[in-house]
């Protein structure tokens, strides 16, 4: 699987859609972080989660901290997310025990263990949640 990491800035080029078999765009933090306050940040996320839909790739947002953002991105029908308001990194073993003190079906959605983050050199990982079925606060 090919995910392009902080797609919108930098290296990531809207050609490496064509030049590689890409899977996932992620969608870089600083237009989650901005989305409430900026209309042109908020456009873009838009723009960016309908042409992962279009080009049928699976969009994940990166730093996701305020609730106002994750309805947003629940409302844009973005896949997935990450960031703070899933979990701080863990270590991979407390995976498990993070998993076992959540309710099932929010633990089911919150946590995404590929097989990389078994790979004992990976020393962290983040808790990425499924927007359409992490409960809505409150």
């Amino acid at each position: 699987m090919i995910a392009i990491d902080d797609f919108g800035t930098g290296y990531s080029s809207l050609a490496y859609l064509r030049q590689f078999p890409v899977d996932v765009l992620k969608i870089d933090r600083s237009f989650i972080a901005e989305m409430d306050g900026a209309p042109d940040a908020a456009a873009l996320v838009h723009t960016l989660v309908e042409l992962g839909r279009t080009l049928g790739l699976r969009t994940i947002a990166e730093g996701i901290e305020e609730h106002s953002q994750l309805e947003g991105l629940r409302d844009e029908q973005c896949d997935s997310g990450q960031g703070f308001i899933f979990s701080r990194p863990v270590e991979p073993a407390a995976i498990e025990a993070l998993l076992s003190q959540s309710d099932t079906d929010a633990a089911a959605s919150l946590i995404s263990v590929s097989e990389e983050m078994k790979n004992p050199a990976i020393s962290q990982c983040t808790a990425t949640g499924i927007l359409e079925t992490v409960p809505r606060p409150g």
